[in-house]
């Protein structure tokens, strides 16, 4: 998702190198690369009420944490993904974006901005 809105040369930084080594070879320490959170993707959710059904997916650029993604399957549990702890190249974007896949469907949405800001209680 980051490679399709940002370029395949954005993600091949070495930044992106201990998440790709996780992944694709079970190398580094993943309790640091992926972890549970209650905090929801959706701005009018809370860790204790979900209101919409469907799988998110979201990137963002987290102040002092990097790029991160987090995910939801079936909106039930969110996880983490520390996708680059620190980017050293030069960027003059925001990386942050979301998609809500609606498994009933089988449809794609993109999230805005807003629909995936969350109070600060997070």
């Amino acid at each position: 998702m980051l490679a399709a809105h940002m370029g395949a040369s954005f993600v091949l930084a070495s930044d992106f190198d201990p998440i790709r080594e996780f992944i694709r070879w079970g190398r580094g320490e993943g309790h640091n690369l992926v972890r549970p959170v209650r905090r929801p993707i959706l701005g009018d959710e809370t860790p204790d009420f979900r209101r919409h059904a469907g799988h998110f997916v979201v990137v963002e650029w987290v102040r002092n944490s990097g790029i991160q993604g987090r995910v939801s399957p079936f909106n039930e549990a969110t996880y983490a993904v520390h996708l680059a702890r620190s980017y050293s190249g030069l960027y003059r974007f925001d990386p942050s974006h979301g998609v809500h896949f609606n498994p009933d469907t089988g449809t794609a949405e993109p999230l805005t901005h807003s629909n995936f800001l969350v109070p600060s209680y997070a």
